[in-house]
Parts: C-alpha cells; sequence; structure tokens
C-alpha cells in the first residue's frame, strides 16, 4: 500500500472515485440519529428541509443519488467529516422505501444501504437516458422500473410520506449487501477498488488526529476485514477497557448497599448505573467519531451498544425509584408494614414494572423483532395470569381501597363485624389485628373493604349512656330527686362536656321504671373513658340510695288464693 498522503494528493481522480470516497467518509455522519435541522455546511449548500430530493420519476432518483454524492464529496473536501447528517446525505437516503427496517436502525441501514447501491451502480455504469423521465411515466403509466440485468428496482411508493414517488423498494434495500459484494469482481481500471480509498476509508473520525494515525508502522494502517488493522485494535481495547470499569462500578455499587441501610446513603447502585451508562456512551462516540468504525461491524457494535445502554438506564431508572421510595417512607416516619409504606412500594413497583416494559420493547425494536406481536402476546398472557391470580387481585386491591378510604391505621383499635382489636399490620394481601385477648387475627383485605369498620382510636369524645331502672316501687318526689341529684353531677364533673347532656324518664320496662342518661366524656382513650364511667357510676349508686329507692331486677310476684267450694 502506498502513502496515505499520495492518496490524499492524486489530481487525477475520477468522478466516480470521488464519489465512493465521498460516501465511504459520509458514513460517519450518518450515525446520528436524530432529525434535528442541519449545520451550515456552506453557503451554497440549501438547508435540507428546503431542498427536498426530486422522486418524481427512477431517472430521476438515479440522478438524485448521483448529484447529492458529488455535492457531498465537495462538502468533505471543504469541511471534513461532519458530526452531523448533511443536507445531500439526507436526500439520498430519502431514495430508500426504508419502512421495513426498525426504526431504531433506520438511519444507519439507510445510510450505508446508499453507500453500497451507490457503488454498484458506479461498477455496472447503467445509462441513465435509458430510465423513464416523468414525461414517459405520465404517459405511460409506469409504476416501476427495474435496471436492465439486475434485481435493482425502483418503483412508485403507494402509500406514506413518500406516496407517488419513486423510490428504491424495499427488495432492493434488503440485497444491498449482496449486490455490493457481486459488484467487488466488476471493479476494473478507472473504478474505485480498496486501495485508492484507503486514506479515507481507514482514516479516524473528528476525535482524532489524522498525523497521529500516519505515524504508525505500515502494519497497523493495513485493511483487515473492511477496517484498518488499527481499527480492529482500537475497537477492542475500548470495549474492554469500557467492559472492565462498569464491571468493577457495579460490582462496587452492589458490595457498598448490602453495607449500608440507610436509605439516603445506598447510592452505591445508582451510581454504578450512571456511571456505566456513562461509560458505555462514551465509549459508542469514540468507536463512531473516533476510530469511525463502519458498514456491518458499525451496525452489529451499535446494537450491542445501544441494548447494553438501554439495560444500564433502565436499571438506573428502577433502582432510583425504589432508592426514592425508602426515602420518602424514611422522611415521613412511616414503617414499611403500614398501609402508607405498602402503598408507596406498591407505586415504585409498577412505575418498575412500566419502565420494563417499554425497555423490553426498545430492545426488541432495536434488534428487529416485531412489536405488534409481543403486545399480542403480553395481552393474552396477562389474561391469563390475572384469571390465575384474581384472589390476590382482590386482596391487593381492598388494600388499596383501605388506603383511599383511610378507615384504618396501623395501631388504630378498631372492631369489624364480629371482632375487635388492635390493628398492627396492614399488608398487601391480608390485615393483621391483635385481639383483646392476644390473638393475631389476619383479615383478608377484600373481606376487610367490605364490612363495616367502627374505629374506636379515632373518637373525638366519649357518650356516656346508661339506662337506669328503679323499683316500681319509686315514687314521683325520689324520681326528681335522682333525676335532679345525676344532673348536678354531671354539671359539676370536670370530663363530661357541656354538649346538651340530660337524664329523662323514658319509659316503664317489665321491671322497672327506666331512666335514661345521655352526656359526652371528653376524653379520646378507652383508659381515660373507663376511669371516668367508673367514677359517675359510683356517684350514681349513691345517689339512688340517698333517694331512698333502689335498681331493680327481674322479679315476680305470685298471688295466692284459696276458693272455697260449697
Amino acid at each position: 500500500m502506498t502513502e496515505w498522503a499520495g492518496h490524499a494528493s492524486s489530481g487525477g481522480v475520477t468522478l466516480a472515485r470521488r464519489l465512493r470516497t465521498c460516501l465511504f467518509l459520509l458514513l460517519t455522519a450518518c450515525i446520528a440519529l436524530s432529525a434535528s435541522p442541519c449545520s451550515a455546511d456552506t453557503t451554497d449548500d440549501v438547508p435540507y428541509l428546503l431542498s427536498m430530493p426530486d422522486l418524481s420519476s427512477p431517472r430521476a432518483t438515479l440522478l438524485t443519488l448521483m448529484t447529492n454524492g458529488r455535492h457531498a464529496m465537495r462538502l468533505f473536501e471543504e469541511l471534513g467529516p461532519g458530526w452531523l447528517p448533511r443536507a445531500p446525505l439526507r436526500r439520498m437516503t430519502d431514495t430508500l422505501d426504508a419502512r421495513q427496517i426498525p426504526p431504531a436502525q433506520r438511519p444507519l441501514t439507510a445510510a450505508l444501504t446508499v453507500i453500497r447501491l451507490s457503488v454498484v451502480l458506479d461498477r455496472i455504469v447503467p445509462r441513465l437516458m435509458e430510465a423513464p423521465d416523468a414525461a414517459a411515466v405520465a404517459r405511460d403509466g409506469i409504476k416501476q422500473w427495474r435496471i436492465p440485468g439486475t434485481p435493482i428496482v425502483i418503483a412508485r411508493t403507494e402509500d406514506g410520506p413518500w406516496a407517488g414517488q419513486f423510490q428504491f423498494v424495499a427488495e432492493t434495500v434488503g440485497l444491498s449487501a449482496e449486490l455490493y459484494a457481486a459488484s467487488e469482481k466488476l471493479a476494473g481500471p478507472g473504478q474505485v477498488d480498496g486501495h485508492e480509498i484507503s486514506e479515507v476509508a481507514y482514516s479516524p473520525g473528528p476525535l482524532l488526529s489524522r498525523h497521529m494515525i500516519a505515524i504508525l508502522p505500515p502494519g497497523l494502517r493495513t485493511p483487515l476485514f473492511g477496517q484498518a488493522a488499527w481499527q480492529w485494535l482500537g475497537l477492542a481495547v475500548t470495549l474492554l477497557l469500557s467492559g472492565a470499569v462498569a464491571v468493577r462500578c457495579i460490582l462496587w455499587g452492589m458490595r457498598r448497599d448490602a453495607r449500608v441501610s440507610e436509605a439516603t446513603r445506598r447510592y452505591g447502585q445508582p451510581a454504578a448505573a450512571a456511571i456505566a451508562t456513562t461509560v458505555f456512551g462514551a465509549s459508542l462516540l469514540f468507536i463512531v467519531f473516533g476510530l469511525k468504525i463502519w458498514g456491518d461491524a458499525l451496525a452489529v457494535i451499535l446494537t450491542v451498544l445501544q441494548l447494553v445502554l438501554t439495560l444500564t438506564v433502565g436499571w438506573f431508572a428502577m433502582v432510583s425509584i425504589h432508592r426514592l421510595a425508602d426515602i420518602v417512607i424514611g422522611a415521613r416516619g412511616l414503617r414499611g408494614t403500614s398501609i402508607d409504606g405498602h402503598l408507596i412500594k406498591v407505586v415504585a413497583t409498577l412505575l418498575s414494572i412500566g419502565l420494563g416494559l417499554y425497555l423490553f420493547f426498545t430492545a426488541a425494536d432495536l434488534v428487529g423483532i416485531p412489536v405488534a406481536p409481543l403486545l399480542a402476546g403480553l395481552g393474552i398472557g396477562g389474561l391469563a395470569i390475572a384469571l390465575a391470580v384474581r384472589p390476590t387481585l382482590e386482596n391487593v386491591i381492598g388494600g388499596l381501597t383501605l388506603f383511599a378510604d383511610g378507615p384504618a391505621r396501623v395501631g388504630d383499635v378498631c372492631r369489624f363485624g364480629t371482632e375487635m382489636g388492635t390493628i398492627e399490620e396492614i399488608g398487601l394481601r391480608t390485615t393483621k389485628v391483635r385481639k383483646l385477648d392476644d390473638a393475631l387475627l389476619s383479615v383478608p383485605n377484600a373481606e376487610l373493604a367490605q364490612v363495616r369498620i367502627e374505629n374506636m382510636t379515632r373518637r373525638r369524645k366519649f357518650l356516656y349512656n346508661p339506662r337506669l331502672g328503679l323499683r316500681y316501687e319509686t315514687t314521683a318526689e325520689q324520681l326528681r330527686q335522682v333525676s335532679d341529684a345525676i344532673m348536678a353531677l354531671l354539671t359539676r364533673h370536670q370530663k363530661v362536656l357541656d354538649d346538651g347532656f340530660r337524664v329523662r324518664l323514658a319509659g316503664f320496662g317489665d321491671y322497672a321504671i327506666n331512666l335514661d342518661v345521655f352526656a359526652y366524656v371528653d376524653v379520646t382513650r378507652m383508659p381515660d373513658f373507663l376511669v371516668v364511667q367508673e367514677e359517675l357510676n359510683l356517684a350514681v349508686m349513691a345517689i339512688v340510695k340517698q333517694a331512698g329507692t333502689g335498681f331493680a331486677f327481674p322479679s315476680q310476684t305470685n298471688y295466692i288464693a284459696k276458693d272455697s267450694f260449697p
């Protein structure tokens, strides 16, 4: 191989050679997957959106590919390799029907395809005047045209954004690699071969200096499987270093989080995921814009690194969600077994699952797996799983309902149905209640969400409402004396609220005259109320005794009669 500088200064290169050189170099720029507006390449380079390609006929499509290739060569000679795809390359990729290519791979694959097709067209030298122009298309109703003796077909697109325009069909796009390999045997005098383009094809990208590569030993500049030896060596070193750094960071993060229990200090795994993402992202940029790996090797490396970046970004997001949930639980002083703590954990888990599904479909799209069948299978599988775990789902939904309604919290004393006790834990599936006899009762959340719950702990006051049964021998004066004395007692007691308390004759029972006492006690805890209730009951007993009457009890009066017979 001659010196690269000598190749760069060669003056008698043909137009085809310049075109081939241009297309190989512009592959670097096509890796940028954005559709952002192009930078101002030169003063006479019209921006892409203001200079759409002419695809009105097969001849116009061929001319678009070749003409934009010449313009792209001139831009490269003036400005060198660029960071973003320039207008000529974007117009060239518009000549393809690339809808069958997965969206994530479309920019790179389309750029590779137009490069290969342009090389093939240069080598077979099609006679452009034989291609139908717009007048022939309108006159003869031509819908497609095949380059004679080749499977290269240009056809009218029936739908989509390019409907009515002529593009290289999907079958031709899929055959571009095979066409390129077959055309290698046709390279002859005046056409470009591997040695003619070595100065450009194996030169570095914008991140590396050409002079630094030029001083390498000739053996490292030798082409090897479509790349220079120094590019393969740099690729191996980059991947090994980035993988080693990422693995060490991941192991460090996992060990650190295992040693720390405080949520705010368990940042090892999020930090490791962020570092790994940064390392692999920097490696991808260096491979593309430094080593300038291209072709099928770049397509494989780009797919693999994008999958790795998807995994690291997903890991960072999921771990960060759970760490944030733990921090919120700790900041609010919640127990992990409370309904608030469980709800926060459930929300974090659901967010992680949703993010995981999104990343799964993104990864499937990267490798070209159709997403629609995956969604259909996921829907059927999800329905089957939902039917199988229906009782568990009912309990989980019941637990969320308990949180939404908020009838009880951990530590509350509640009565539900025939049971009563203190709630110790509200889980996703069951609620644990400590009964008054110290037995632990587990109640399914679905059942608890459907019964009436009486929360004793949330009382603002207690009701004192005894019914006094006095003997029927009690006189009206004694009843008034007992009633007035109890009213005076309620008035004097500090814990009885002045909230309409009363003592009234309620009626006449089977065994007693009933007095109804109604008053509110200003306490919120059951033990405090029991103390006040005991004080009031003892005072009422003294009042009844002082009035000269007593409490009635079930009794029976028997009348004995003696009958006399004649």
